[in-house]
């Protein structure tokens, strides 16, 4: 009978931490995806390149905006594209930053677990 709380209390720290991990690590692919959308939004933004061709989608992944950006990046004319593909390569870096969180954060010991648990891969 003294035994039953400790499990049970046990138990529950368990659950609430698997709960938290859980949901930080959906909040961090929210955020990466997020960021991609507002780069797709910036590209799609510039007027008359490359990219105008063909409709980009609303998310795009990190290599395909690096080839995008190095497109605008041969086409800078003006001083507003060159300043809108500084703000591109920056927020690229930020990304690319965010990706490497999550990626280190699923390999670490008990949060790798919770990964594996809910089913969370990489980026």
């Amino acid at each position: 009978m003294g035994y039953i709380p400790i499990f049970l209390t046990l138990g529950g720290f368990v659950f609430l931490f698997v709960m938290v991990v859980h949901q930080n690590f959906k909040q961090k692919k929210q955020l990466f995806e997020s960021a991609l959308k507002n780069i797709s939004a910036t590209i799609r933004s510039i007027p008359k390149t490359s990219h105008a061709d063909y409709p980009l989608p609303d998310v795009i992944n990190i290599k395909k905006a690096e080839r995008l950006l190095q497109s605008l990046s041969k086409e800078e004319k003006t001083g507003e594209v060159q300043n809108q593909t500084n703000d591109i390569r920056q927020k690229l870096g930020e990304i690319k930053s965010l990706r490497y969180n999550y990626n280190k954060l699923i390999e670490t010991k008990p949060y790798s677990f919770v990964a594996t648990l809910m089913r969370h891969h990489s980026l």
